[in-house]
């Protein structure tokens, strides 16, 4: 009896397919309008093991990716298979007088979802403040490698009341 049936190696792939498409799913920004103090702030998730994982109002960059995903006679089934196109996310803010108007864009490393780096969706982001550009498009990651070494990432970015720039923190992607 063969010890490695082609049913077995199937369930294989299925399992591999589906731990895939839930690490598709691992960067995530996380928008903070604080009336109060008059804060802007914005969260970069790049693993799901960070605190705040779970707030609602987290942006998947995952899901603004319009994706093909394989068909049923594939042993990938249901899973994602490549980026079709990307769509923006885009979140007001109103501190006191000033509106704000910030946008995130995906960043797949591989349109090949299931290629090397597939796994790994980033993203970038600009904010307007009262219609005007405030900040350029800037990436969350440093590098388009997804396994490059040393890299940094945008982890946080505040705007406070009468700022005229972003205030950014960087830290290690792999900690």
């Amino acid at each position: 009896m063969a010890l490695f049936t082609a049913r077995r190696f199937l369930l294989l792939l299925s399992a591999c397919a589906a731990l895939r498409a839930t690490q598709l799913r691992a960067q995530a920004a996380i928008v903070t309008c604080r009336p109060g103090p008059h804060q802007l702030s914005i969260q970069y998730l790049w693993d799901s093991d960070q605190p705040g994982w779970d707030d609602p109002k987290r942006v998947r960059f995952f899901d603004l990716l319009v994706i093909e995903r394989f068909g049923p006679a594939h042993p990938y089934a249901g899973a994602p298979r490549s980026v079709l196109d990307i769509r923006d996310k885009v979140v007001f803010c109103r501190l006191g007088a000033d509106s704000f108007s910030v946008t995130f864009q995906p960043v797949p490393f591989n349109v090949d979802l299931q290629g090397a780096c597939g796994a790994y969706v980033s993203g970038t982001v600009s904010i307007q403040k009262n219609g005007k550009p405030f900040l350029k498009e800037i990436a969350f990651d440093e590098s388009d490698d997804c396994n490059a070494d040393g890299v940094r990432v945008l982890s946080r970015l505040t705007v406070g009341p009468n700022d005229t720039t972003a205030h950014l923190t960087y830290s290690p992607r792999d900690p």
